[in-house]
């Protein structure tokens, strides 16, 4: 029998979105390792605390079968829950701990309008906006404009979503793993069009994607970005995920991809953001990708 005074060694959290909740921790500070579809995440704080996420199963299915552990209260010499606590508090409100990285704020109106449609809602359950909306900026001057946010909730296939702008920069889509929605990094063909709901999630994930309307055909403009794609380094906040997932080779967080309903030729997008351009403008591109590079809002480790 344990002797000593009770104390926390872990808190497991049973959430329904695992994706969802990952994103509101680390908009908290937290820095969590999690690859996309995780069932299960453990986050281990400076404290010694472990702080456990499960994802709920709906239909009857027991957690404490599916997992190797029970959830529980592990008698360890840590600190109570009220300054377990504090310490996520205090990570809130100073960051995780290392190295950061100062970032000027975005210029943003007033007073924000978000929008929805009948296919993507602010409903009872909807998650809301992400804060802060929109999304930080790098402090770079590109000539983006904003664009008020729709919500971002989850919806499965075949369902279609009908988005407040065109192209999209915000809006709820599909959930597929990456490769699918998010669709994999790099440049693709004029034909076939990949649907909104699958590359929103990349949007999402902080990705800048890059769009082409070229009816009569733009090969040689196809041909710039995808050399000036060749010449950006990995993203950073992969590079540093990689670190603790050997697994994951680091790229560039860049999609180009055909979007021919709208009325530019070409665009650059990020959550919440839209850089429209008559005509293929490398230099502005490069300015707003630097603005947005490691800004997405779900923080700069979400491959």
């Amino acid at each position: 029998m344990h002797r000593g005074t009770p104390s926390l060694g872990q808190i497991n959290i049973i959430v329904r979105d695992m994706e969802a909740s990952v994103a509101f921790y680390r908009r908290l500070g937290l820095e969590i390792d999690a690859a996309p579809g995780s069932q299960h995440v453990t986050v281990s704080l400076s404290n010694g605390l472990d702080l456990e996420f499960d994802k709920a199963h709906f239909g009857g299915a027991d957690l404490v079968d599916r997992y190797s552990h029970r959830p529980m209260i592990r008698p360890r010499s840590l600190p109570p829950l009220c300054a377990a606590l504090a310490g996520v508090a205090a990570l809130a409100a100073c960051g995780s701990t290392g190295a950061t990285t100062t970032r000027s704020p975005s210029p943003r109106p007033t007073a924000r309008t978000r929008v929805e449609t009948s296919t993507c809602s602010y409903g009872p359950h909807s998650l809301g906006p992400f804060t802060p909306d929109p999304p930080r900026t790098n402090g770079k001057p590109d000539h983006a404009q904003v664009v008020p946010e729709m919500p971002h909730d989850h919806v499965s296939p075949p369902a279609r979503v009908t988005y407040a702008h065109d192209p999209p920069t915000s809006g709820c889509h599909y959930n597929l793993g990456y490769g699918r929605a998010p669709i994999a990094a790099g440049a693709y063909p004029p034909a076939p069009t990949i649907a909104a709901e699958n590359w929103v999630h990349n949007l999402e994930h902080g990705y800048v994607a890059v769009l082409y309307n070229c009816p009569g055909g733009c090969d040689a403009d196809l041909r710039e970005l995808k050399l000036w794609l060749g010449r950006q380094a990995p993203d950073p906040g992969l590079v540093a995920l990689s670190r603790s997932r050997p697994t994951l080779t680091p790229y560039t967080k860049v999609i180009i991809i055909p979007w021919p309903s709208m009325a530019p030729r070409f665009a650059a997008v990020f959550w919440d953001y839209y850089d429209p351009m008559d005509r293929l403008d490398l230099a502005e591109l490069q300015r707003f990708y630097d603005n947005h590079l490691d800004t997405g809002p779900e923080g700069p480790s979400t491959p």
